[in-house]
């Protein structure tokens, strides 16, 4: 007699249901990342978190770079170990935040230097006497310049009391001069005066010809008393100025100084970060980068509005050429000094 045996079909499907469903489940689930992965995001995170933080300049950030430092000790352990699985959509997210952070760091690290400076003109006062001036200029489409003075609130003509400075492509569009009393016998430079100036700049790819003229915005200064003369003198001092970031930063401290109405401002130094945001790599040989600094903080609207008013003493200090460098055998001292030259 045959027996007839029916499969036992409930607990198969039982069984398949479990299995359909732990499968359901767990491709539900995003794959754990690896490894190499997770130490990647962790290193953009770390550099990006850096780079913010070092952009700001201030004593606060150390506390932003923190989180990106903590992220990335916890993905060399992961890697080493290899003991703790991270979803992948945790890494994803992270990945994303800490990527537009290295853009916006960048970004603003980085906004100053692609604006163009080549074409600025500017025209600033050096240092002052009691009986002598100096003024230093940029025109890129000059030749040569002329300085011209009267006694503030005379009605008497201006006199021509620099005449034909050479302005040098070479010097990176730049002139100097020296006015003294002995320059010109008709009009002497005395103490305690205040003096209006105009420049006017000749010759240039842009004129019709040599002759032809054109006259900058000019200016003012006071002479300083006699050294015999009992008096009193106000100057400002100050140092650090740094433009090299940050295209939409203000020297609006310049602003300050020309409020207060010194006889002269002395600039102890660092007036460029000749290395920042490249920090701690010199320019060697590339003249132009120290040049571009330069155009770039002396057409600061603050500082060029002071440079007109108040005669200045520039010295240099380390930024000028490289972090801590003052040494005259490094490469990049002499090419910064140079390019300093021309400008102080």
């Amino acid at each position: 007699m045959a027996t007839e045996i029916t499969p036992a079909t409930q607990p198969m499907t039982s069984s398949s249901s479990s299995s359909s469903s732990s499968s359901s489940s767990s491709s539900s689930m995003a794959p754990p990342t690896s490894p190499s992965t997770l130490l990647l995001v962790a290193s953009l995170g770390f550099l990006s978190s850096y780079c913010l933080s070092s952009s700001l300049i201030n004593i606060t950030v150390l506390y932003l770079t923190v989180p990106g430092l903590l992220f990335f000790v916890l993905a060399i352990a992961i890697s080493i170990f290899k003991r703790i699985t991270v979803d992948r959509r945790i890494v994803v997210i992270v990945g994303v935040v800490t990527t537009t952070l290295a853009c916006l760091a960048i970004i603003y690290t980085w906004s100053a230097v692609f604006i163009p400076v080549s074409s600025i003109s500017l025209v600033r006062l050096g240092s002052v006497g009691s009986s002598s001036i100096s003024f230093w200029c940029r025109s890129v489409g000059a030749t040569s310049f002329s300085v011209s003075m009267r006694a503030s609130g005379s009605e008497d003509e201006f006199v021509v009391v620099a005449d034909n400075v050479p302005i040098s492509a070479s010097d990176d569009h730049t002139g100097h001069v020296f006015v003294g009393s002995h320059v010109d016998s008709d009009f002497e430079l005395t103490a305690d005066t205040t003096y209006e100036y105009a420049l006017s700049f000749k010759g240039g790819d842009d004129r019709d010809d040599d002759d032809q003229e054109t006259v900058t915005t000019g200016g003012s200064f006071t002479t300083l008393p006699l050294p015999s003369a009992p008096s009193v003198v106000r100057f400002g001092f100050g140092s650090c100025s740094m433009k090299s970031r940050n295209a939409n930063y203000e020297l609006s401290g310049f602003s300050r100084v020309l409020s207060l109405s010194p006889s002269f401002l002395l600039f102890l130094g660092d007036l460029i970060y000749a290395d920042v945001p490249l920090s701690g790599i010199g320019f060697g040989a590339q003249e132009d980068q120290y040049r571009a600094h330069y155009r770039r903080t002396f057409g600061d609207e603050h500082l060029k509005k002071m440079g007109r008013v108040i005669p200045t003493f520039f010295q240099y200090d380390d930024h000028e050429i490289l972090n801590d460098v003052i040494d005259i055998e490094h490469p990049s001292f002499e090419t910064a000094i140079r390019s300093w030259k021309e400008v102080s």
